[in-house]
């Protein structure tokens, strides 16, 4: 173990003469590790025990996306550390990771909504759910407005 906090000194931190023992190494990989597996629980937990699709699709969206993120960048530090170089596997993991979840998220709320699916009855701001239900998609109104420039033209010609 004395490696790893050489390869820290000489890599990480060029010429400066720090001594980190493997110690320290070891815990914060512990601690991010728990961190990490606390959001997940609490993540998971969520997922079963709220009420509605709607609070069910933001518990795990959050709770576990960092807690994903705490294990992955734990593993990041471990695997860096130990191999002797930077591994990039867990940041471009990470990176997808950050990217997709709220964008999935998203199309699940907003496939939800137009299938209207309940809400609680103390769920704030419903007509707000209701408006974006009634939304339809921009090439829906791009055909709208086609067919109403085409109604526009012919009408212009006729004068």
């Amino acid at each position: 173990m004395s490696n790893i906090a050489e390869w820290f000194n000489n890599s990480l931190l060029g010429s400066t003469v720090i001594s980190i023992p493997s110690i320290w190494v070891d815990g914060v990989v512990a601690l991010l590790l728990l961190i990490g597996s606390g959001f997940m629980l609490i993540g998971s937990w969520g997922l079963v025990k709220l009420p509605d699709f709607f609070t069910r699709l933001h518990a795990p969206t959050k709770a576990s996306t960092l807690g994903i993120g705490a294990v992955l960048f734990a593993s990041l530090i471990w695997f860096s550390v130990r191999d002797g170089g930077l591994q990039i596997h867990e940041l471009v993991i990470s990176l997808f990771l950050f990217l997709t979840a709220p964008v999935s998220a998203y199309m699940m709320g907003k496939a939800a909504l137009h299938r209207q699916q309940p809400n609680l009855e103390r769920t704030r701001n419903v007509h707000l759910a209701e408006l974006a239900a009634k939304q339809q998609s921009p090439a829906a109104n791009d055909k709208k407005s086609d067919k109403n420039s085409d109604k526009k033209s012919a009408f212009h010609q006729t004068e």
